[in-house]
């Protein structure tokens, strides 16, 4: 589980692979896909 400064606490989905994504974006080693239990503010 993980869990933002803020105290939100989410699960992680899955690891996403090094390289391209979607809609151009640049994906990095160790990055994953999270669900939390409330919105995350920016």
């Amino acid at each position: 589980s993980v869990r933002t400064v803020s105290g939100i606490r989410g699960q992680i989905k899955k690891a996403v692979k090094a390289g391209q994504g979607k809609e151009g974006k640049e994906w990095r080693e160790g990055s994953i896909r999270c669900t939390f239990e409330d919105k995350i503010l920016m």
